[in-house]
């Protein structure tokens, strides 16, 4: 079984290490968390080749492609694992009761309880389906009868995320009446008119659009405008008021400066009147006295 044979390959064992490095010792359910994770998030899912079944191996699903459907996904992470001595399991689902096993999840027992992994949606740890289990891929319940004719079991490549074939698809398609050739014309006609009427208005709008911004703009431009405008005349006027008030503030303290001088040379004079009078008078007092 390829579950048995990518076990084995050291190098999938040295990737569980790395991935669950972050884990204490023994804490089995934090690996099957981060190895479920890390399925999850780095396995793209694609869809097999069309009208073929595809088993891949998980050193291919891994390291090779990063991608694959529900059983190559679900085979890696029962790889990565068992790989570090977790028992898992394979469930074959049919979801539809349609007698063929659409698709695929894996399983880990930690205990005596089986947990679920879902590898093709992002959904936690131990999320349970609502569809019923068909059918389960155990080591101790196959036969190597059952591993040899899975790919006659399978219809996985046909399938959809939930387990929905294409054979169905095509059924319910051909179900549909197919309308005569003249009604696909005239239909084809009106989609064709409508998609150009469409297309016309949608230019239109885009026009307007591009109409109202020009005029917006504009209008800023002629509001940024008249701002300045103001504003130079604002600085021009409040430059011509400084200059006349400085002349009359300077006129009127040159003025005060020739009323000081003056008020000063009279205190001067007057001074000077009082010496002389005072030394008249004490002379004619010495004549009087001699």
């Amino acid at each position: 079984m390829l579950v048995e044979q990518g076990k084995r390959d050291p190098k999938i064992r040295d990737l569980a290490v790395a991935v669950t490095r972050g884990c204490r010792s023994k804490e089995y359910a934090c690996e099957a968390r981060t190895l479920h994770d890390y399925v999850r998030e780095n396995v793209r899912y694609v869809k097999d080749i069309a009208s073929v079944e595809r088993l891949a191996t998980p050193q291919r699903t891994l390291f090779m492609e990063n991608a694959g459907d529900c059983d190559d996904s679900s085979i890696a992470l029962c790889a990565l694992l068992e790989s570090i001595d977790h028992e898992t399991r394979l469930i074959l689902i049919d979801p539809d009761l349609s007698g063929k096993f659409t698709h695929v999840i894996s399983q880990v027992r930690l205990g005596d309880t089986w947990y679920w992994m879902k590898t093709t949606r992002k959904v936690p740890f131990n999320w349970a389906p609502r569809f019923t289990v068909s059918h389960i891929i155990d080591k101790k319940t196959v036969s190597s009868e059952d591993i040899g004719t899975l790919d006659t079991l399978f219809d996985i490549g046909n399938m959809g995320d939930l387990g929905r074939s294409k054979s169905r698809k095509k059924s319910k398609r051909s179900k549909k009446k197919k309308a005569p050739k003249k009604a696909r014309n005239r239909i084809s006609k009106s989609k064709g008119a409508t998609r150009s009427k469409l297309r016309s208005i949608a230019s239109r709008k885009t026009k307007q659009k591009k109409k109202v911004a020009q005029r917006a703009h504009s209008k800023r431009k002629g509001i940024l405008k008249k701002y300045l405008a103001k504003r130079q005349q604002i600085r021009k006027a409040v430059g011509k008021q400084g200059l006349k008030i400085a002349r009359k503030y300077a006129k009127k303290s040159s003025k005060l400066a020739s009323n000081f001088k003056q008020r000063a040379q009279d205190i001067r004079k007057r001074a000077v009147e009082d010496r002389t009078q005072k030394q008249k008078a004490a002379k004619k007092y010495l004549e009087i006295t001699s």
